[in-house]
């Protein structure tokens, strides 16, 4: 079986072991735990609910006590450090959902069409290394 197969063949038994055992379910059996919702600093919702849609807004990275992370890959942040900020966003916006759906087994598939990452950079930041960082954001459990 070729790599590709072989990774096509592991992302369907995942998809097909969360379709049985759902979300939430799934989360728990990764040890994850879902941070607070971070209220929000301006005049903006964490989330807004418009119909079957959900849509998420203004997370950014916050650390595990809610407070928010700053810096610029290639400066201060390495991109294991940018890694794991990619992972706790991401957890974020899970918790958004949860927050606004009572439980995230009531998500039927999160929309690619409209997900966008954005980095706070050096000009000095390896541009082949920005993959690695968005990474985090989909990696199971939080590494590879």
């Amino acid at each position: 079986m070729s790599i590709g197969a072989a990774h096509r063949a592991e992302v369907f038994r995942v998809a097909f072991k969360e379709k049985l055992m759902g979300a939430e379910a799934r989360l728990n059996e990764l040890g994850i735990t879902l941070p607070a919702v971070s209220k929000p600093v301006a005049n903006y919702l964490p989330y807004r609910l418009a119909g079957n849609l959900l849509f998420l807004l203004g997370q950014g990275p916050r650390d595990e006590k809610g407070n928010v992370l700053t810096g610029k890959l290639g400066g201060e942040i390495r991109i294991d450090e940018g890694y794991r900020r990619a992972r706790l966003i991401c957890l974020g916006l899970l918790a958004a959902m949860h927050d606004a759906l009572g439980s995230l087994d009531r998500v039927a598939r999160p929309s690619s069409d409209h997900s966008t990452a954005y980095m706070a950079c050096t000009q000095y930041a390896q541009l082949g290394e920005m993959p690695d960082v968005t990474r985090g954001s989909v990696s199971e459990g939080g590494s590879e």
